[in-house]
């Protein structure tokens, strides 16, 4: 009997279970498989998202142009169809009672865009926070300019009240506010030059192709398009006489 019961433990499915659990172990071999398939699967989806996050900063900066360009024509609407020129200089500043007036103040105080607090004593990260673009650095004083080919100084080109909206032709096909550079020390990224027009003579502000090789504008009629900077028309180093086609797109002085 002692042996029948031994030769049923020795053959029992408990013990041959017991065996089979200890044979299923992963061997180091199939581990360093299994984690080099789970690299190589990050490896290939990392760019993935890199590529969806890149797209969906640009499809925010999209919104955010939209809204600066819908205020931008509803200040026009109570203003007898002026709009703003990308610096006043004649005019007191609503903000600090100071001469000159950029056009972000007059959008902000106007009450067109409604300002996020500001995250530091400076005024400008009301309006860098208010129209941001989410590809930018979190220090960039502005990410949007006024196309001062088209909205000009007023104390150079005699303007007082602003750029009357009618008299921009094609405005469908006239770029308002890009995607600008923060690095100039004459504009500070708050105005838009499409070309140096000054000889280099200053660092004068430009567009800034954030959204890999392109930028988002928005344009008079306040609609918004991403634009390869690789397709651009080019311009010539002035700023009343411009090819038709660049002209078409960011205007010059000869039209105002």
């Amino acid at each position: 009997n002692k042996l029948c019961i031994a030769s049923t433990l020795r053959h029992s499915p408990f013990r041959e279970g017991v065996r089979l659990k200890r044979t299923q172990a992963f061997t180091l071999i199939e581990l360093l498989v299994v984690i080099s398939i789970i690299a190589l699967l990050i490896s290939i989806l990392l760019p993935a998202l890199a590529t969806a996050r890149d797209a969906a900063k640009t499809i925010s900066c999209a919104s955010t142009l939209r809204q600066v360009g819908m205020s931008m024509n509803l200040y026009a609407d109570d203003y007898n169809g002026t709009m703003p020129l990308y610096w006043h200089s004649q005019w007191i500043n609503p903000r600090n009672g100071a001469t000159g007036v950029p056009w972000y103040d007059l959008i902000i105080h106007g009450s067109y865009m409604i300002p996020r607090p500001a995250t530091s004593g400076a005024y400008y990260r009301n309006w860098s926070k208010t129209a941001y673009c989410p590809a930018r650095e979190e220090n960039v004083s502005y990410s949007y300019g006024l196309n001062a080919f088209t909205f000009p100084n007023n104390s150079t080109q005699g303007y007082d009240k602003g750029r009357p909206r009618a008299s921009i032709p094609q405005p469908s096909d006239r770029i308002m506010i890009p995607d600008s550079n923060p690095t100039g020390t004459s504009g500070a990224g708050y105005r838009v030059f499409p070309v140096n027009y000054l000889d280099k003579l200053l660092d004068v502000d430009g567009w800034a192709d954030v959204h890999n090789g392109a930028f988002n504008a928005t344009f008079v009629d306040s609609h918004v398009e991403t634009l390869p900077t690789a397709s651009l028309p080019e311009g010539q180093d002035s700023s009343s006489t411009q090819p038709s086609d660049f002209k078409r797109l960011w205007g010059d002085f000869s039209e105002l």
